[in-house]
Parts: structure tokens; C-alpha cells; sequence
């Protein structure tokens, strides 16, 4: 059986407290659409957190799945979801993916103005990092 994922996953992962975005396959030009989309819904999910908890979000990045192939559209749409979110959120960390993927999310957050985002190749490296209260 085949099934489809979509570009974006969003959940939140109620034991830790904090959002899971994950991130499938090409971003490519057939897929932008989808994936800006999925990001609005993705705000709108970190806002809404933001909002009821009155806490600000931890967010982490599952960038494992992700192919590394993307349109120049799709980067600026992560970079706009990234500026647009950062009074919401306390910080931002992505693990998996490429050294393509890596060189990307450095883009990524430079572009956005966050200083608040850090890369990791592991989950735990990542998850270690977004949940400890000491690391900034």
C-alpha cells in the first residue's frame, strides 16, 4: 500500500511540550504550493499553542525524511514561516538530513534574523538542546 505524505507533518508532542515539524520528500516546484500551505497551518498551530499555554513554543525540526531537493520558493517560504513565528517561539531545534540540508538551514536562519535556531545531524543531540532551560 502506498500512501502520501505530505511536504510539512505538524504535531505536538504533549509529554515534552514542545512541536514537531517534519519535513517529506522534494520541495520542489511541483510541491510549493502544498508545502507554503502547510506552513500557514503550521503558524497557526504554533501561535495557537503560544496562545493557550502562554509559554513560548519549542519547536523541533525532523529535516530525516527530507530529500534535500528544493525550489528557491520553498526556502523563502521557511524563512518567512521562521520570521514570522519568532515571537512565539522560545527556540528552534532541527536534526537529520543532509550536509545539502544543513547548508540550506543555515540559509534558512540567517535569512530569518533568528538567533534562536540550531542544527544538529542527531534527535537526541537536538532534542537535549531545545529542552534544557540552561542551553540558549
Amino acid at each position: 500500500m502506498n500512501e502520501t505524505k505530505h511536504a510539512v507533518e505538524v504535531g505536538i508532542e504533549k509529554e515534552g511540550g514542545y512541536i514537531v515539524i517534519a519535513f517529506h520528500g522534494d520541495l520542489i516546484r511541483d510541491t510549493v504550493e502544498e508545502f507554503k500551505q502547510e506552513l500557514d497551518f503550521a503558524s497557526g498551530v504554533v501561535e495557537k499553542y503560544y496562545k493557550d499555554t502562554g509559554a513560548k513554543v519549542h519547536i523541533l525540526l525532523d529535516m530525516s525524511d527530507f530529500s534535500g531537493n528544493y525550489a528557491l520558493d520553498a526556502l523563502s517560504a521557511l524563512v518567512a514561516f521562521a520570521r514570522h513565528n519568532k515571537p512565539f517561539v522560545e527556540r528552534t531545534a532541527s536534526f537529520g538530513g543532509s550536509d545539502k540540508v544543513i547548508m540550506a538551514g543555515e540559509v534558512a536562519i540567517a535569512l530569518s534574523g533568528r538567533d534562536n535556531i540550531k542544527l544538529f545531524k542527531r534527535r537526541d543531540d537536538a532534542l537535549a538542546w531545545l529542552l534544557d532551560p540552561q542551553k540558549v
